[in-house]
């Protein structure tokens, strides 16, 4: 923890710097609170500033999903600033920053404000990251006007803005692996939620999943639902209507705040939980999924999947990502998407600033697309008429491309997790959706079996869980009597005969009979061997008798599957010295003359 470590035990977090503090949970927060001097955190989410005030009782927090008017936000806030605390410990969202400042402003203490409080961005990274909420960025527009301020995270971001440079940079250098991580491809999202949610007795403890679709989560936590009768599950999202509307029936299902004690054996997170609460649940399993066509839910592996995946303060049970990828050879840098943007930006803010003279000359509003667009990268009034660029909304979009880029192929998905200082595991996960056969010729059927099977039979050193490799087997050999079929060619013949001899049943009937005689022959030679050790005359019926019992032992069936019958004359297809007589056979362990 930092309080354990050097400067920061004696000094606290460095002022004026960009602090990568190496890994989550290790306490930059806390050490801010307890420093004997007036702080102003901000934190992204909501879920860390109530977690924070239920331990710290001296913390005063402004959150815009408060229940309250701005006048009274506002009014709480004056209270504060002119309490005469020793070290005022404010903690606030981007979104309702100004509210302070406003507050402030309102008691003539805002050079105070600036000069005396130590402000603190907290998780620094989803100011980049967020772009979607348009208010996150800002504290930025007042950044540095305070005499002291850092910002920290595990997950650190570069920033255009060359005043950054003038920062002190800190890094803690975590040297031993955080962990490992099994990472999974696969084609089948929506099939691997319902896979989780179908088997819980595949999880020691409870799980918890990370995945930013409440739309598609309901739709799998539904069904699931519907299948069991009943689901031990949480589903932690904003509280909106539009997300009850998604949830449905199982609404009820809804938390708003993760506390110890009260997870059950699923724990379903969106991106507003993936940062900045201390998740304490012994032996829990941590997964994390994303999906490259749901755009929403393809995090940054290097932040916001870091930050997801180190929110357990503990040792887990497991962690894995599910995922798909974008199937391309290449990885496009950050300077590239830098470039890209900063152009963009260029030319959308001078084109909107020519449109608003336009405007302006013949008294009509500007057209409210050219202003979202010109939003994206800049801060425009309410009105539309005036432009202020702003550099951080160069670097949301160029990381936020340059993120994606993560998602290319498997491989680069693997070296982000390793650039976390994660070990690697690739893993194979069954597939959890079974074919229609009905809809199948017999040879796709076939064809089909055989695949599923080859797939298992080459990955079962390396399946998700243990049991993976024999259910994917019998659930696949149970499908119907082709697949069966199959099932015997593929471990009997082998892939490659089987697929010489063609997609025929007949044929690969045949093959396998004359597969299994020969097996039987070869084992009916062996107990026949012994038999000649007696050195003796047999006559027909007494040797009749001892081949229809060996038949029995060892399981010899005719083609059509009944026990073959004996004749004393079969033993002359056998390995084995005979010399025939009036009325039988004279069976002998030496080499005799017919």
């Amino acid at each position: 923890m930092l309080w354990e470590i050097e400067p920061y035990a004696s000094c606290g977090i460095p002022l004026n710097a960009l602090f990568h503090k190496g890994r989550c949970g290790i306490g930059g927060t806390t050490l801010e609170i307890l420093q004997n001097r007036h702080s102003l955190i901000v934190v992204p989410t909501t879920p860390a500033i109530i977690g924070k005030c239920r331990e710290y009782s001296n913390i005063l927090s402004v959150m815009g999903d408060e229940k309250t008017t701005y006048e009274s936000k506002v009014q709480r806030i004056i209270d504060k600033l002119k309490s005469g605390e020793e070290a005022i410990k404010i903690m606030t969202t981007p979104d309702s920053f100004e509210c302070i400042i406003d507050a402030a402003n309102r008691i003539n203490r805002l050079d105070w404000l600036y000069n005396e409080f130590f402000l603190l961005l907290d998780e620094c990274h989803s100011f980049i990251t967020e772009a979607f909420r348009k208010k996150i960025t800002i504290p930025f527009r007042y950044l540095w006007l305070f005499k002291s301020k850092t910002l920290i995270s595990a997950t650190p971001i570069q920033f255009s803005d060359p005043r950054f440079l003038a920062l002190e940079q800190h890094e803690i250098k975590i040297t031993e692996k955080l962990g490992t991580i099994e990472l999974i491809e696969t084609s089948d999202i929506n099939g691997v939620v319902h896979f989780l949610l179908s088997n819980p007795e595949k999880f020691p403890a409870n799980v918890h999943i990370f995945y930013n679709s409440v739309a598609q989560l309901s739709d799998r936590v539904k069904t699931a639902f519907s299948l069991l009768g009943a689901l031990d599950c949480n589903i932690f999202c904003s509280k909106s209507d539009d997300n009850f509307k998604k949830l449905g029936s199982i609404s009820g299902m809804f938390k708003d705040e993760p506390i110890e004690g009260e997870y059950k054996k699923y724990n379903i997170y969106t991106s507003r939980y993936f940062e900045a609460f201390d998740l304490k649940d012994p032996n829990a399993t941590i997964i994390l999924i994303t999906d490259v066509k749901a755009k929403h839910t393809k995090v940054g592996i290097t932040n916001k999947g870091f930050q997801a995946v180190g929110r357990l303060r503990g040792t887990p049970n497991r962690i894995i990502h599910f995922t798909n990828h974008s199937n391309l050879d290449f990885k496009r840098d950050l300077k590239y998407f830098r470039r890209k943007h900063a152009i963009y930006a260029r030319d959308v803010i001078s084109g909107y600033e020519h449109h608003i003279k336009r405007c302006k000359n013949v008294n009509i509003k500007p057209f409210k697309k050219f202003k979202d667009a010109c939003e994206d990268y800049a801060e425009v009034s309410k009105d539309g008429l005036d432009v202020s660029y702003e550099i951080i909304k160069v670097d949301q979009a160029a990381n936020h491309d340059a993120f994606n880029e993560e998602y290319n192929n498997m491989n680069f998905i693997e070296q982000a997790w390793q650039s976390c200082n994660y070990d690697v595991i690739r893993k194979q996960v069954r597939s959890s959706s079974l074919p229609k056969t009905n809809r199948m010729l017999v040879q796709e059927q076939l064809a089909e079996a055989l695949q599923r099977i080859h797939y298992l039979e080459m990955n079962k050193e390396n399946m998700l869980f243990e049991s993976d490799y024999i259910d994917g087997i019998n659930e696949t050999r149970g499908l119907n009597k082709h697949f069966e079929l199959a099932y015997k060619a593929y471990y009997n013949l082998g892939l490659e005969q089987t697929m010489d001899i063609g997609l025929d049943v007949n044929k690969i009937k045949d093959a396998l009979y004359s597969d299994f005689e020969s097996k039987i022959r070869a084992q009916i030679n062996s107990l026949l061997v012994i038999l000649c050790e007696q050195n003796r005359q047999f006559s027909n019926s007494e040797l009749k008798t001892i081949l229809n019992k060996t038949y029995n032992e060892v399981g010899y069936y005719t083609n059509t599957g009944s026990l073959k019958a004996a004749t004393a004359s079969h033993i002359e297809k056998f390995e084995v010295n005979w010399k025939k007589t009036k009325t039988g056979y004279f069976l002998s362990p030496t080499k005799s003359i017919n």
